[in-house]
């Protein structure tokens, strides 16, 4: 173990998921000052959404989870607001069909 993590910090980029305690703690070394290549770039990739990868692991199920649920819970609303406008379109419109009517 202590091998690998004096092997992953001799690299002057370090690329981590992020979502397991090993690779926090990687990174927490790397910040310190530990790393052998002096100043380190660390980028995790799970916190990258630019890069559009979202890692699922064991160690992240619950928060995989709860974001799954976040996001269909954004669409519900978005549908939810579009029929609402929809709605209020049509009123509008019902309403100016009986105004052109009366006048």
């Amino acid at each position: 173990m202590m091998s690998s993590l004096y092997l992953q910090l001799h690299g002057r980029y370090l690329v981590l998921m992020c979502h397991s305690n090993w690779h926090r703690l990687i990174e927490r070394f790397a910040q310190a000052g530990c790393s052998n290549a002096g100043k380190v770039v660390v980028i995790c990739v799970g916190e990258q959404e630019a890069l559009g990868v979202y890692q699922c692991t064991t160690h992240n199920k619950a928060m995989c989870d709860r974001q799954e649920l976040e996001e269909k819970r954004k669409q519900e609303e978005r549908e939810q607001q579009a029929a609402h406008a929809q709605e209020a379109a049509q009123a509008q419109q019902a309403d100016q069909a009986q105004q052109a009517d009366a006048g």
